[in-house]
């Protein structure tokens, strides 16, 4: 059994259902090795030149519910809120700068828990955050793990509703925790950023850059992102969401 399937079967119930699909398609679809995974699982910040595959993928049922929700439909029934637990911007919420995260967001996705592929550690307090990047007139897909996550997980659509307004202030300090104040600090030090089980210098001005090995697959979301799944797109009725969520 290679690393890539031993890693695989680590997804269990207690890791989320999209990290865990994040992972499966990281590991088939790119030409990602045991070293950068390593990296990974360190704090790197990773992209892939693929048109925003990867984010729709990931992002594509959030896209759909904010953009229902913001035209005043009910649009949050199956629960898109579970996936996340904050939208984030340059300067409100994130230090990293992303391609269009008034429209694209930036989303944290730290539930659960994460195990390492290397030994029998998992962090119970990590984060995933991920978003768009505009390289050479390119989108890529970028994302990183960090050391610890931020507050506070969304419980329904009220929870939603006060993200709209929550200044930039209130989100930096919704970020505040001490595990994330002390991975701060840390980075300030050394500065490398922190992940759940280590520490990398591949930061957003040093990228480690990833390639596809497949362009396709049966799931649709698995395609280059497009205007309409931004989440100021006006759409046409208030019917339920056309796609079928699984939590």
């Amino acid at each position: 059994m290679d690393w890539k399937q031993k890693f695989i079967n680590k997804l269990d119930d207690k890791v989320s259902k999209k990290i865990s699909e994040f992972f499966v398609f990281l590991l088939k679809k790119t030409n990602i090795s045991q070293n950068i995974m390593k990296e990974l699982m360190s704090g790197a910040n990773i992209q892939i030149n693929d048109k925003g595959r990867f984010y729709t993928l990931i992002c594509h049922d959030i896209l759909e519910c904010e953009r229902h929700r913001k035209q005043n439909c009910k649009s949050c029934e199956k629960k898109a809120f579970n996936q996340y637990y904050a939208s984030a911007r340059f300067g409100a919420g994130s230090s990293h700068k992303s391609y269009r995260d008034d429209v694209f967001p930036q989303y944290r996705m730290g539930l659960g828990v994460l195990p390492d592929f290397q030994s029998d550690q998992v962090s119970e307090i990590f984060d995933f955050l991920i978003g768009l990047r505009l390289v050479n007139g390119k989108i890529y897909t970028w994302f990183q793990f960090e050391y610890s996550r931020g507050c506070c997980k969304l419980q329904n659509e009220k929870d939603l509703k006060n993200l709209d307004n929550t200044s930039a202030f209130q989100s930096l300090w919704n970020m505040s925790t001490i595990g994330h104040i002390k991975s701060t600090i840390n980075y300030v030090r050394s500065k490398k950023n922190q992940g759940p089980f280590g520490e990398s210098n591949r930061n957003d001005s040093n990228p480690i850059s990833l390639k596809l090995n497949s362009l396709k697959d049966k799931n649709k979301n698995y395609r280059p992102i497009e205007e309409k799944d931004s989440i100021t797109f006006r759409i046409e009725s208030c019917n339920r969401l056309s796609v079928l969520l699984k939590f």
